[in-house]
């Protein structure tokens, strides 16, 4: 019997999964690509479970009035609009480093990373969390065209390298993944790969200082 219990509760979760596909696709059709996601990005955080701190609670978090100056400031560097920002409370499961943008108008944060995190370090995650927008990697909506491994590594190491395009701060992203240790998934590198690679990427003034002649490019020294 119980088995026939958890053949049923599969083809049950199977069907309304299929539903719930075609219900988006039909969004998507009528609406457009934007609309879709968005409502994916909505059942995404209902079956999270996420409950989100009202502004009168985040204005007294420390540092928060920084990070959305960051927000800000990194938005007009990379000639986009501010998306939103909210914090979830608690240390969310959807992330990773403490943030995630979902849509391109929508940053998480995690109320912890703004305890955890340096300002720097902070400005850091957030420019790798637009980079994103910037790079076109949002026209997928969630869970419903997977990307290969590969792919979404891919995707990560070029957020890295045009945050530290715009920050030139590469110091503060790699000390992020030094503090995290993930190991690699289907869709991170592992924290030690993208320290690696972040050490290969030259911030933009010290490329400029190069071409200027006022750094010697095999010391690396001014």
């Amino acid at each position: 019997m119980d088995g026939w219990k958890k053949a049923w509760s599969l083809v049950g979760n199977v069907a309304s999964e299929v539903g719930w596909v075609a219900r988006v696709k039909a969004v998507e059709f009528w609406a457009g690509e934007r609309a879709a996601r968005e409502v994916a990005v909505a059942k995404l955080l209902r079956d999270h479970a996420h409950s989100f701190r009202t502004p009168e609670w985040t204005e007294r978090l420390p540092g928060y009035s920084q990070f959305l100056e960051d927000v800000r400031s990194l938005s007009e560097q990379f000639g986009i609009r501010p998306p939103e920002v909210k914090v979830m409370a608690g240390y969310g499961s959807l992330t990773r480093s403490g943030m995630a943008v979902l849509t391109d108008r929508l940053l998480l944060a995690n109320e912890e990373a703004l305890f955890v995190y340096s300002p720097d370090q902070l400005k850091a995650i957030t420019a790798h969390e637009l980079s994103h927008i910037v790079n076109g990697d949002l026209d997928r909506i969630p869970s419903l065209f997977p990307t290969t491994r590969s792919q979404n590594h891919k995707r990560e190491f070029a957020a890295d390298a045009k945050a530290v395009s715009v920050t030139n701060d590469s110091e503060s992203l790699a000390s992020v993944f030094a503090m995290s240790q993930n190991e690699a998934s289907h869709s991170h590198p592992s924290s030690r790969v993208r320290i690696q690679k972040l050490s290969e990427v030259r911030p933009k003034a010290h490329v400029d200082r190069l071409k200027s002649g006022t750094v010697d490019p095999k010391r690396g020294r001014e």
